[in-house]
């Protein structure tokens, strides 16, 4: 495995670690939670990846501009799915 950008701080939260072994999978190289998505070598294809394992584990459909904008990190993604759906 490569290195990513070199933060590789461990996951606080069980939604973190989770969060973190699909972003390991994924991008195929050893992250940590505060490691940024593009910066790490994730690209549109493998975010598209990224959401499909999301919304196949979590049952959440985020989307690309969820996990650049919003979710760029694993802590930010956790944080993201762990909101409370808005009531429109």
């Amino acid at each position: 495995m490569s290195e990513g950008n070199g933060s590789h701080q461990p996951p606080r939260t069980a939604l973190e670690a989770a969060v973190l072994g699909l972003w390991r999978f994924v991008l195929r190289i050893e992250v940590g939670v505060h490691d940024d998505f593009l910066a790490s070598g994730g690209d549109s294809l493998a975010g598209m990846i990224l959401l499909t394992a999301i919304d196949d584990v979590f049952g959440e459909q985020l989307s690309l501009a969820d996990l650049f904008d919003r979710g760029p990190t694993p802590a930010k993604m956790a944080a993201l799915l762990a909101e409370e759906p808005s009531a429109d």
